[in-house]
């Protein structure tokens, strides 16, 4: 069941994203929520994870974060911003952990559909038996073959 907070979130996501896309311009590729803002766990102390994926950038990825939080906010509907802000070069080296990540997402912008492409690449492996899902002591990992 989706919580309160989680539906009152939910309304208010288009603004979080247009202020993103106004941030990046044309170098946004995607903006991906994950965690319990995605499932629908949110509580009222939850932060809002967020997978953001940019082209290109000079800036490392502290820099990134602060450039997030000066332009963006730091909170958003009173919960904290907790932004993972990658380039597509550093996705691609990323796997076993977005293998995690989207699991269970919701991809708020997806320009060029990479998010939907990662997420049907990582089905088809699940398919395979090339990633498979394991859960120890309540964590869940994955070995990917």
């Amino acid at each position: 069941m989706k919580t309160y907070f989680y539906s009152k979130l939910k309304s208010k996501l288009p603004e979080l994203v247009e202020k993103i896309k106004n941030l990046y311009k044309d170098n946004l590729i995607a903006i991906v929520l994950f965690g319990s803002a995605a499932s629908g766990d949110l509580s009222q102390s939850s932060d809002i994870d967020l997978l953001i994926i940019l082209k290109e950038s000079s800036k490392n990825k502290r820099q990134r974060i602060l450039e997030v939080y000066e332009k963006v906010g730091y909170e958003f509907e009173g919960h904290f911003l907790s932004p993972l802000i990658l380039t597509q070069e550093e996705l691609k080296k990323s796997f076993s952990f977005y293998v995690g990540i989207l699991k269970n997402c919701e991809i708020l912008y997806d320009n060029a559909n990479i998010v939907k492409e990662l997420i049907n690449m990582i089905d088809k492996k699940k398919q395979k038996k090339e990633i498979v899902e394991k859960e120890f002591k309540g964590t869940t990992y994955w070995i990917i073959k």
